[in-house]
């Protein structure tokens, strides 16, 4: 998909495991294909790029972590090299190929650089929040000016609808000197999923 955003174009491919039908009920996906993650982008981020893509993004639920945990912590370690298809991700496609991955499924934590390209994870059921100030021109991303934050730990507790219970604050609240808003499409959708449970 193609959006456009403050005059920037952005190019978002969205990833799913190739294991996704070993990790959810084949039921839900029988009728699904589940490609290769790094096939499939080495095959989309070019087609992206000659529509105008400024930025390349991934929203990705794919496997992947650090094997040192220290390492994982809060973003620390930026040597760290994960494992699994995010790994695959950052080391067999060409360099520039994606400059931003907003990544899931394995429940751990990155706030980091790896070459030109940005990985955010921020762990798992909602209670942290991660941050990228990508900084984009003429030519693109400027990965040297662009900085990401060490993730933020929300106030509320974990929520895993049907296993744990929790709140979420839905009024704005700062955090690390900025303030946060919930957007108000985001508050109807939470008064509408809450009026049908």
């Amino acid at each position: 998909a193609m959006i456009m955003r403050s005059g920037v174009k952005i190019g978002v491919i969205g990833l799913s495991s190739a294991d996704t039908p070993e990790t959810t009920l084949r039921k839900h996906v029988a009728d699904l294909r589940f490609r290769d993650p790094v096939e499939t982008v080495r095959e989309l981020a070019p087609k992206l790029r000659k529509d105008g893509a400024q930025v390349i993004v991934l929203v990705a639920h794919l496997t992947g972590s650090c094997e040192d945990h220290h390492q994982e912590a809060h973003g620390e370690g930026a040597e760290c090299q994960p494992s699994g298809e995010v790994g695959r991700l950052l080391t067999e496609l060409p360099k520039g190929t994606i400059d931003v991955i907003v990544a899931g499924h394995a429940h751990t934590i990155f706030a980091q650089r790896f070459g030109d390209t940005f990985i955010l994870e921020s762990d798992c059921r909602g209670q942290m929040l991660g941050l990228l100030d990508l900084v984009v021109g003429p030519d693109g991303v400027n990965a040297d000016a662009s900085v990401v934050h060490k993730p933020w730990d929300l106030t509320h507790k974990k929520v895993d609808p049907g296993c744990e219970e929790g709140s979420y604050s839905l009024e704005p609240q700062e955090l690390d000197g900025r303030m946060v808003t919930p957007s108000a499409a985001a508050l109807e959708l939470v008064r509408k999923l809450e009026a049908e449970s």
